[in-house]
């Protein structure tokens, strides 16, 4: 909970720097809500893939997985979804973790909910850190910082239970610590991209647009225009530096806010028109609504809408007064919640500075060392627990300078080749139209991707098996497998009027290979991997 900030106070620099209207941040929590829901949905339709042992991360793989591999994700051990493989109970935690987001959606015991969707999603994310991005990072955060604001203080269910006069402007640590995260996010992101890409050449845009993996159907006719994207390159770089600055400047304007707001909005819609890059731009988009300043909502638009919402949360009143009303509950489940606004402890307040000292220091130590370059120390310990771990190089220092595609294949006994990965479809033996479009899920692409970032045996392997493993259990004997391997192939980028020459010829790199014993045909020996990389 944050403390209310006294009229009389509201002119101070802090209070207007990092001060927020509370129905920004019913905005943001209503949008937060159904992040949520959708980041969940995506979990569940990958469920067998990503969260079984039947997948390509079995728990006990997952063990094993160096320290490298986690990143910025939480270990293991903080994972309830660690406790089985089975399908029926992965299931069963995402259907808990949907009620929960549902609660923050529509503002009932607001901050419980927030602190219970925070803890199932550091707990799914642990299952499985190679399907993760910096979309999930930023979900993650922004719901752990969301936990000490008054989200549920305009526009929820618990406001008309409780009847409290809240204020309308909230300035606090947990403010301060919500919207310098946001600004770390863009800053550290900026100051990390230090190659001549993004510096002096801003061929960036171009060499992420040609990489392929992400693109949609207008990124690439936007490679057309490379001059064009150089100015898109430069545009993003001083956005991302400047902006978060700009919310320093110490007046109440709403047009610069609103201003700020508008332009980040405007980037990330046209990263969402041009890239596929999963949740990062939607949870960017309703992280910026809580920068939204009074003057926005005083239109008298805006106040139509909050009316209609208002009523919406009446009719989800009403509605689970009948379902409690007529089963015998508990108490607490329909008694007052706390009030939306609650003086923050002096132990919570102390909480929430660490874990911002944490968060600045993280970043400036990672400028010129390595994601884990922090010494240690109590605060790292205590930002780690809190997995408040980030790293914000965002195509940085540089996007890659090789496009190409996965050739995941099998060989059947007569010789033709099989996709491993879209088993009605053909071979990718030449490049297929859409790169972006031969991954089912943004958590397809990644864990794809993860396979020549980092040289990972283990990942590289459990992918390899799981893929041969489904396409025997799915076929009959006289289309058993008695090859597969994960081939990348791939060819440098080049910018057009650059000083290299484009290279016509792909290079293949197999990933990882495997071959039926040939003793197997006699019943002699079982199925075993034989070359794995």
């Amino acid at each position: 909970m944050s403390t209310p900030v006294p009229a009389s106070t509201q002119s101070s620099w802090f209070s207007t720097v990092f001060g927020v209207d509370t129905r920004s941040l019913a905005a943001m929590r209503i949008g937060l809500g159904l992040i949520l829901l959708f980041n969940l949905w995506l979990a569940a339709s990958d469920v067998t893939a990503f969260f079984t042992d039947e997948g390509m991360l079995p728990r006990a793989d997952r063990l094993q997985l160096n320290l490298d591999e986690n990143y910025t994700v939480p270990p293991y051990m903080v994972s309830v979804h660690m406790l089985s493989g089975n399908k029926w109970f992965q299931l069963t935690l995402f259907g808990i973790a949907a009620l929960f987001a549902a609660c923050v959606l529509v503002g009932y015991r607001t901050q419980w909910s927030l602190f219970a969707s925070w803890l199932l999603l550091v707990g799914m994310q642990a299952r499985n850190p190679l399907i993760l991005q910096g979309g999930d990072d930023i979900l993650k955060l922004l719901t752990f910082w969301s936990i000490f604001l008054p989200l549920g203080a305009k526009w929820s269910v618990d406001r008309r239970l409780t009847q409290a006069v809240v204020p309308g402007w909230v300035a606090s640590l947990p403010s301060a610590a919500l919207l310098m995260q946001l600004g770390c996010v863009y800053v550290f992101s900026a100051m990390l991209k230090s190659h001549p890409v993004w510096r002096t050449e801003f061929s960036a845009t171009y060499f992420a647009f040609a990489l392929g993996h992400f693109t949609r159907p207008f990124g690439f006719w936007l490679l057309n225009f490379p001059k064009f994207l150089q100015l898109m390159t430069v545009g993003a770089l001083v956005l991302e530096f400047c902006g978060p600055i700009a919310l320093l400047y110490p007046a109440r304007r709403s047009w610069l806010r609103t201003a700020i707001v508008a332009s980040f909005w405007s980037l990330h819609l046209g990263i969402m028109s041009t890239l596929s890059l999963g949740l990062f731009p939607a949870t960017c988009l309703v992280y910026w609504l809580a920068v939204l300043p009074a003057g926005f909502w005083d239109w008298s638009g805006w106040k139509r809408i909050s009316t209609l919402w208002t009523s919406g949360t009446a009719v989800t009143e009403a509605s689970l007064r009948f379902v409690f009303g007529v089963v015998n509950r508990p108490k607490w489940l329909w008694s007052k919640p706390t009030p939306a606004c609650e003086n923050l402890s002096v132990a919570g307040n102390v909480l929430v500075f660490l874990l911002l000292m944490y968060v600045l220091l993280l970043n400036v130590t990672q400028l010129q060392t390595s994601p884990f370059g922090m010494n240690p120390g109590p605060v790292r310990v205590l930002g780690e627990a809190a997995q408040m771990s980030q790293f914000w190089a965002l195509f940085g220092p540089r996007p890659p300078d090789s496009a190409g595609w996965f050739n995941v294949r099998g060989t059947l006994a007569d010789g033709s080749y099989v996709n491993l990965t879209h088993p009605e479809q053909p071979s990718f033996e030449t490049a297929p139209p859409l790169v972006s479009a031969t991954y089912p899920s943004q958590h397809w692409r990644k864990t794809m991707m993860v396979l020549f970032e980092r040289d990972c045996p283990t990942h590289t392997r459990c992918t390899g098996e799981f893929m041969r493993r489904r396409w025997n259990a799915t076929h009959g004997p006289e289309q058993q497998l008695v090859a597969a391997e994960i081939r990348w192939i791939y060819k440098q980028v080049v910018v057009p009027g650059g000083d290299s020459q484009p290279d016509s010829d792909f290079t293949t790199s197999v990933l990882w290979h495997w071959e039926q014993p040939r003793a197997l045909a006699t019943g002699a020996v079982t199925d075993l991997t034989l070359n794995d990389r």
